[in-house]
């Protein structure tokens, strides 16, 4: 008994559990009695819940294999991926294994066919109990063709170790693996196929690009140059570094023949000299890197402008420059390049990178003391676009700032005191943020923060406004508010005075300001206005001043065309008018219009689109309607007039009455008669009148 319960302490609770799921009879009848304390511990320990698992699932080695070949003149590559999977939890768990558009052909975990899920990152797995599965995928992938040979991008699992295996058809092939380490080529020349392994990083995809060593020979992968200035010249030494793909020789061209060149040597040997195909050349040998340098000068140009000099060069992906320059000088490059520059034992040491490029030009001055190179000098031209609404006068304002020599980031004008600034933008470059600044009781400063230094042109938009009071106050004439730039070298302005609709600004007072076409606007300035300009104004002088008033505009009555189409209905004491008139504006607006009548008509009802009133004239010789509308009638509307006349019994003919407009350019129309009674109706009389088919 004693060793019994030796052995049930030995033993965790979850195993006894399991022994006494199926219990023989003896051991249903058998007891066993433990101490009130140990009965306790193994009750509570029982009771703890399990902990989590820190993760859901973990992605174990992965084995890529790519398999490339050719089939019908065209390439094809397969991919077959082993993956094993770790799942911790007895539920259900969703594991991403691929990226989504991946071609996929099979899937199987441990041997038995499953299906993959589209899940938020990608193709996935799922599972719902914790176990270790080997998951096989094959799928496909898309070969990429250029001229500088093939790429496959093969998409893999984001596991934390991968293993890549591929084939590739050929044997001199230049194979790359990215991303990968521990890069192995194995060339198979007895079955002509390339073999390649590496180590893969975490990554979702890796790319295998290779080209035919045959195609490219050679490989020029780095390129340095150190240049020193010699009396009127520059003695340069350069330094390539060469990869050779083929054991044959090679004709490797480095300069174009026009350049002075002092020698070539190979691997520190002097090389052979040839001219190829208008390039000075020489003659390599030998699989493997080899070392190439070249000694050369290059004139200084000395022209009106700063002393440069031109050095051609062949194409090379990294190409790096260093100059020593006697004294303290300033260098530009072209291309544009970031240079680095030193001052050493008053010498300038430069240094810097280019991108590909057949040919470097490097220009130098002599360098300017730091504190006179951040000196700004800009001058400015200013320019207001000024029109009127109803108690509002607004500025739409533009600055033209010249950069002529320094640079900055912030910008400072000065406006009236009475004036609100309602917005501050530039299309050349990024406002940061503006604050005003009282500096007395008539004039106020604003600053224009840039979000970079500036060193060229710009032009700031500036909209701006101020009251123009009410009742009597609005009638006086009141000054336009112009801006003035702070710390310019130079600056001039321009005035437009602008009509709008219901108010246009008529000079009052100028002083020192000279009237101008409007043709002397930059275009970048008039074309984005859509008013019309009705002054224009330029001053140079900082004491200008133009002071103006808000007025109604003169309206001129536009040219318009007329027709007029009416309709006779006969009835049997009346004739009845109903008149169609279509108006078209060819030329400015029109707020009147007037309708001639014929004598001794009533008129039964007009209307026409934005009518404010209408009113009939029958008394004199010449009976009229007089139409208001509410706004500038512009293009063409069309107006309906009704109206009727009483016929006299002992009349047998009557005349037809119909409208005509007044002042109308052109006018025609179309007359038709109908009877609503029993009556014959015959054509008495016809003056200007030609007959149409009823239809």
């Amino acid at each position: 008994m004693k060793t019994f319960l030796l052995l049930l302490l030995l033993f965790p609770l979850t195993v006894l559990a399991e022994l006494s799921e199926n219990p023989s009879p003896a051991e249903q009848q058998a007891q066993a009695r433990l101490p009130l304390q140990t009965y306790n511990e193994l009750l509570q320990a029982s009771r703890k819940e399990p902990h989590p698992a820190p993760l859901e699932y973990a992605l174990g080695n992965a084995d890529v294999q790519v398999s490339v070949s050719e089939k019908d003149d065209r390439m094809i590559a397969l991919v077959s991926t082993q993956l094993s999977v770790q799942t911790f939890e007895d539920e259900w768990t969703l594991v991403p294994i691929l990226p989504l558009g991946t071609a996929l052909f099979e899937v199987s975990a441990n041997g038995r066919p499953v299906q993959l899920a589209v899940g938020p990152d990608g193709l996935s797995w799922s599972s719902k109990k914790a176990a270790q599965t080997i998951l096989t995928l094959k799928y496909g992938v898309t070969i990429e063709t250029s001229e500088s040979g093939f790429s496959v991008p093969v998409p893999i699992p984001h596991s934390a170790v991968t293993t890549l295996h591929f084939s590739l058809p050929g044997t001199r092939l230049d194979p790359v693996a990215v991303p990968s380490a521990n890069l192995k080529i194995t060339p198979d020349k007895d079955n002509g196929i390339t073999y390649g392994s590496a180590s893969i990083p975490q990554a979702s995809s890796v790319l295998i690009s290779w080209r035919s060593a045959s195609k490219r020979p050679y490989i020029l992968s780095r390129a340095h140059y150190q240049g020193e200035l010699q009396n009127k010249s520059i003695a340069w030494k350069a330094l390539y570094d060469l990869q050779v793909f083929s054991g044959e020789s090679i004709t490797l061209p480095l300069m174009p023949a026009g350049t002075i060149l002092s020698d070539i040597r190979l691997d520190g040997k002097a090389a052979p000299v040839l001219q190829d195909d208008g390039h000075f050349a020489t003659l390599v040998q030998g699989r493997g890197a080899h070392q190439i340098e070249v000694r050369l000068q290059t004139a200084v140009q000395e022209t009106k402008g700063p002393l440069q000099t031109i050095v051609n060069i062949p194409q090379v992906p990294v190409s790096r420059f260093e100059l020593s320059l006697p004294g303290r000088k300033e260098l530009k490059v072209f291309p544009e390049v970031n240079v680095s520059s030193r001052n050493d034992n008053d010498n300038t040491h430069a240094s810097l990178h280019i991108p590909m490029s057949k040919q470097v030009r490097f220009s130098w001055v002599d360098a300017i003391p730091q504190d006179l190179k951040a000196e700004l000098r800009a001058n400015a031209t200013l320019y207001h676009a000024v029109y009127a609404e109803e108690g509002v006068l607004h500025v739409q304002g533009m600055v033209n700032y010249e950069i002529t020599h320094g640079e900055t980031s912030t910008l400072s004008l000065q406006v009236p005191a009475n004036v609100q600034i309602n917005r501050i933008s530039s299309a050349d470059i990024g406002v940061s943020d503006w604050a005003v600044e009282a500096l007395d009781d008539h004039r106020q400063k604003v600053t224009v923060y840039l979000d970079r230094e500036l060193k060229a042109n710009l032009l700031l938009q500036v909209a701006y406004e101020r009251l123009l009071g009410s009742g009597e106050q609005a009638q006086q004439a009141v000054e336009v508010p112009l801006m003035h730039a702070l710390n310019v070298h130079r600056q001039r302005g321009m005035v437009a005075l602008l009509a709008a609709k219901d108010l246009t600004l008529k000079p009052q007072q100028e002083q020192h300001v000279t009237l101008v076409g409007e043709n002397q606007l930059p275009s970048f300035v008039r074309n984005p206005l859509h008013m019309t300009i009705a002054h224009t104004f330029k001053y140079i002088s900082p004491q200008a001043a133009l002071l103006v008033k808000a007025v109604a505009p003169e309206h001129k009555q536009g040219i318009f065309d007329a027709q007029v189409d009416t309709l006779i209905s006969i009835g049997e004491v009346t004739l009845k008018g109903s008149a169609m008139v279509r108006i078209d504006v060819k030329s400015g607006s029109i707020m009147k219009l007037m309708l001639k009548l014929p004598e001794n008509i009533n008129i039964l009802g007009v209307s026409a689109p934005s009518l404010r009133s209408h009113e009939v004239r029958q008394e004199g010789e010449n009976p009229h309607i007089e139409l208001d509308f509410t706004q500038e009638m512009e293009g063409q509307f069309s107006l309906q007039v009704d109206y009727e006349r009483i016929m006299q019994d002992s009349v047998a003919q009557a005349r037809v009455p119909t409208l005509s407009v007044a002042d109308a350019e052109v006018e025609h129309g179309r007359i038709a008669v109908e009877a609503l009674t029993a009556v014959e109706v015959t054509q008495g009389q016809a003056e200007q009148l030609s007959s149409l088919d009823i239809n």
